[in-house]
């Protein structure tokens, strides 16, 4: 007897096996903690589950992966869109992040863009922004994967205003706090 602590039962089960797309149907997903152990044909018999999710009339598959993301920078969405990237950068976003961006916004950035990927099926992000221990802290609460990456500039920046190595401090303290953790990677 296969004891799960979720079995999810696929209508439409995508894998991506030998580096090609598979789509099995009528399939069963077995987790133990964070991890498949077990994958194959729909049964009744055989398993128990702590937890059973009925996703017979959907498509089953890998989470998503957002490899280049600013989640924060979702607050800024929609200004001077129309713009040339250069005037829209200098000219917009660098004043804004100047003068708005604190740990409060980047906080509140984050849970939004993290609710849009889960909504979306985003389950890992590459991140870097400012204030990025915050971001990761956000991103363990809300449970996805993030390769975490603070910026790092030679000029005065939101959490480095006087350029002397606050961003440094803070890729110190988030490869300290997450050196071991299993879905956080400092970068």
């Amino acid at each position: 007897m296969k004891l799960f602590d979720i079995a999810i039962r696929c209508g439409h089960l995508l894998t991506m096996k030998n580096r090609s797309t598979d789509v099995a149907l009528d399939q069963i997903i077995g987790i133990v903690g964070e991890k498949i152990t077990f994958i194959g044909d729909w049964t009744t018999e055989g398993w128990t589950a702590k937890t059973s999710i009925d996703a017979s009339k959907m498509a089953v598959m890998p989470g998503l992966v957002n490899a280049h993301t600013h989640l924060s920078m979702s607050l800024f969405r929609g200004l001077a869109d129309d713009l040339a990237f250069a005037d829209w950068l200098n000219k917009y976003i660098l004043p804004l992040e100047a003068r708005l961006v604190n740990p409060e916004f980047v906080r509140l950035g984050a849970e939004l863009s993290l609710l849009e990927c889960i909504h979306s099926g985003t389950t890992s992000v590459a991140e870097m922004f400012y204030y990025e221990d915050e971001i990761a802290d956000v991103v363990d609460r809300v449970g996805l994967r993030g390769l975490i990456g603070e910026t790092v500039f030679d000029y005065a920046a939101p959490d480095n205003k006087n350029r002397d190595g606050g961003d440094y401090r803070i890729l110190e303290r988030l490869t300290e706090r997450y050196k071991s953790h299993p879905r956080i990677i400092p970068c």
